[in-house]
């Protein structure tokens, strides 16, 4: 199974692709000072959900590239936010199992949902970290 597949099973049904909720993805766009019509550019954008929810709330567009920036301010994510983000791709998986009881892949998967899930409670959790930071253009 191809990488894109496997992050569209296991994380395509999570409202943000990421370890955090839309109340501090909407701060992260407040500390950032969006308003309508502002062109933002994300770095590591995966599939664009903070870019969507930014859209919806402030009226931005966007584009996702790599670019340098200041950073502004710092968004980090907590236990919750981690857990939360964790069982939503368990979940994922599980249901495609639900789903794909005679996938070819399905092994696979199995072995990819419990792989997670002991790097998870074996440590990941206790030393994993995200964050988002809100960057804007330097003034140097």
């Amino acid at each position: 199974m191809d990488i894109a597949e496997l992050i569209s099973i296991s994380q395509g049904t999570l409202a943000i692709m990421n370890p955090t909720t839309p109340e501090k993805v909407i701060a992260a766009g407040r500390a950032a000072g969006l308003r309508e019509r502002n062109r933002v550019v994300e770095t590591g954008c995966g599939n664009g959900t903070i870019l969507a929810l930014w859209g919806h709330e402030y009226g931005i567009s966007g584009v996702g590239i790599e670019a340098g920036f200041d950073v502004a301010a710092v968004i980090p994510s907590d236990g919750s936010d981690w857990d939360r983000y964790e069982s939503g791709i368990w979940q994922a998986l599980l249901s495609w199992l639900g789903n794909n009881p005679g996938h070819p892949d399905r092994d696979f998967i199995i072995d990819y949902l419990h792989r997670l899930q002991d790097e998870y409670f074996g440590y990941g959790r206790e030393y994993m970290d995200w964050a988002m930071y809100v960057l804007v253009p330097g003034f140097w």
